[in-house]
């Protein structure tokens, strides 16, 4: 997901007021709490959605939390009702609803995808906040690398299948309990995969699929990427990039083979890691190496070694509405906030 918001506010006191903010709007299902986007609203902010951002349903009262939560109704990209549907071609010709699922974009029922759908509509609507000239929060959700590997065929050039590797832990440990173990029944339902006629609970997936498994999942990711790289191209090009702050993180990881898993369901780390990459202009440094500990879900808060600042404090004022223009004037006075693995803050 990428979170875009601007302009003069800025991100971790406005994060730490949501937090321990007691305004509170009752739901018929889902509960009784403050949204982050809810908390912008109230503060004169247009909030808008995109996407997949709130999880469809019963968790968002069924309604994505509009309007408490959103200024406009969410958008949610036509082409996503074909997600789903048997719109892979396979090798014997015919369409199937499949795992992999690389397409010809121009075939495909509304000859585009909804992350394609996506990146036009926010990019649609980063250019009406800039002709109002007034301060917004947009949330952008993307659907991929999420099943099924619906991606334009062309991605996969840039993973050639004889260069993919298999996991390099890839069997079940044995002392695993029987419920610790996740047996990937969502991907059991693609007919891809039921044509293997894999073993339950534990497979294994033949070693070939699973090359073709991670070709496709690094494809996914790539394809993903280069629509984030249009949306913050089109944020730069209107010139709203020096004064918006811009946070990118995903909901959970996903197994590759590792353990002899697939997909989310599990508790091992590649499925509960995810990044966590905060953008403030004029404040946040260059990103760290790779191989940085991940973002803690269990705790966003929680005391870490990993922290924005580490010796140091910000200073800044606490007037309402400070200009991002100038962060050391008006950051507020910010001590050891402890999240891991983003850019850690400076005043230079």
């Amino acid at each position: 997901m990428v979170i875009l918001w601007s302009n003069h506010q800025i991100l971790i006191s406005l994060v730490q007021k949501a937090m321990s903010s007691t305004m509170r709007t009752p739901r018929v299902h889902a509960g009784n709490y403050t949204t982050l986007p809810q908390y912008f609203k109230s503060q004169g902010y247009t909030t808008m959605s995109v996407g997949k951002v709130f999880h469809p349903g019963i968790a968002s009262n069924h309604s994505d939390d509009y309007p408490y939560s959103w200024s406009v109704p969410p958008y949610h990209p036509p082409s996503f009702a074909y997600e789903k549907r048997k719109v892979c071609k396979d090798d014997d010709g015919k369409l199937h609803a499949n795992l992999l699922c690389p397409v010809n974009v121009t075939e495909m029922p509304l000859k585009i995808l909804p992350d394609m759908e996506n990146t036009e509509e926010a990019v649609r609507l980063l250019k009406s906040m800039k002709e109002r000239d007034s301060p917004f929060f947009l949330a952008v959700g993307y659907y991929k690398p999420h099943i099924p590997f619906r991606i334009p065929q062309e991605f996969l050039k840039l993973y050639p299948l004889e260069n993919m590797t298999l996991a390099p832990d890839p069997d079940v440990p044995r002392a695993l309990p029987s419920v610790a173990y996740n047996p990937w029944t969502d991907i059991r339902k693609r007919e891809d995969v039921q044509a293997l006629n894999v073993s339950f609970p534990y497979g294994p997936i033949p070693k070939d699929f699973q090359l073709r498994i991670r070709q496709h999942y690094f494809a996914a990711v790539s394809y993903m990427d280069s629509q984030v790289g249009m949306l913050l191209s089109a944020l730069d090009d209107l010139g709203l990039a020096k004064d918006t702050v811009v946070v990118f993180t995903s909901d959970h990881g996903w197994s590759l083979g590792e353990h002899g898993e697939w997909a989310k369901y599990s508790n091992f780390d590649v499925a509960t890691r995810v990044p966590l990459i905060v953008y403030v202009p004029g404040v946040t440094s260059a990103m760290e190496k790779p191989g940085k500990k991940a973002f803690p879900f269990i705790d966003v808060f929680q005391q870490s070694r990993e922290r924005f600042t580490e010796a140091s404090c910000i200073h800044a004022s606490r007037q309402t509405g400070p200009s991002l223009k100038h962060p050391k004037r008006h950051l507020q006075r910010i001590c050891k906030l402890p999240m891991s693995i983003s850019p850690k803050l400076h005043t230079k």
